[in-house]
């Protein structure tokens, strides 16, 4: 047999044992990740912020005009909620569409303003024409139960259940469009 011939034999050998040996190695991998994959499935995950079909979740809270809110008053009809910050430029920008949005009375739409009042000035004067406000600290009552992690954030409630919740107004639209 020639060497050209004896060193393809090693070289195909040698390839064959590379190949069985880094599928071993990719099949224990699997088997690795599975396992933790099965772990990570059965611990049960916090969420922070609620998505659509869940509950509207426990808070209490008072408007501008001294009426307690909770999840009992929102539990019938349909709400819609605004959570804009008193130091947040994006949201005077987006409150014009919030309002535009707002096709329910005034009293089933919420401008939450977060911060400081005094900061906050322009948008409760041009929001509170066309919505019920409520003024909280950064980490309110409200902000905390909504998941609220950026500003501004609309959530819609049909009966006591979240219909849509995002940064996005359209999401409002969504979800009155989908109402039941």
């Amino acid at each position: 047999m020639s060497s050209l011939a004896i060193a393809t034999v090693v070289f195909g050998a040698v390839l064959l044992l590379f190949k069985t040996l880094l599928s071993g190695a990719v099949l224990r991998r699997l088997r690795d990740h599975t396992a933790r994959l099965g772990v990570l499935e059965a611990t049960p995950r916090r969420r922070d912020t609620p998505i659509p079909g869940d509950p509207v979740p426990a808070f209490t809270t008072r408007t501008e005009d001294g009426v307690v809110l909770n999840r009992s008053a929102l539990s019938e009809g349909r709400w819609i909620i605004g959570v804009f910050s008193a130091t947040c430029g994006t949201c005077r920008v987006h409150l014009p569409d919030f309002l535009a949005t707002a096709d329910l009375p005034r009293d089933r739409v919420l401008a939450v303003v977060l911060g400081e009042v005094e900061e906050a000035t322009d948008l409760i004067d041009q929001a509170a024409a066309r919505c019920t406000i409520v003024t909280e600290p950064n980490a309110s009552p409200l902000a905390t139960a909504f998941g609220v992690r950026s500003v501004p954030q609309y959530v819609a409630i049909e009966d006591g259940v979240i219909r849509g919740v995002g940064v996005d107004v359209g999401v409002l639209a969504t979800a009155a469009a989908t109402a039941h």
